[in-house]
């Protein structure tokens, strides 16, 4: 899967730990709204991970869930840290 704009790289297993945004931060954007939706509504992270990532979590559970709780939480820096950066 790749981020939204199609010059993006795929998505990688851990997003960038940084505390200023970085372009990968800026082509993922819409990748981080929807780990938000998803977890603001309550759905199931290996149901988010599959639809989201486009993968199964079944196959290297330990390692989606890294991925995913780690993009979830670069995307939670974004709406308290991040987003200032942007504008």
């Amino acid at each position: 899967m790749k981020c939204e704009n199609s010059m993006a790289p795929e998505i990688k297993e851990f997003p960038p730990e940084s505390e200023t945004v970085t372009d990968y931060d800026r082509q993922c954007f819409k990748l981080y709204v929807t780990l938000l939706d998803a977890d603001a509504s309550g759905e199931e992270w290996p149901d988010a991970y599959q639809r989201i990532f486009g993968k199964s979590a079944i196959q290297n559970h330990e390692r989606s869930f890294r991925q995913y709780q780690a993009h979830l939480k670069r995307a939670k820096w974004m709406t308290t840290n991040g987003y200032s950066q942007l504008f």
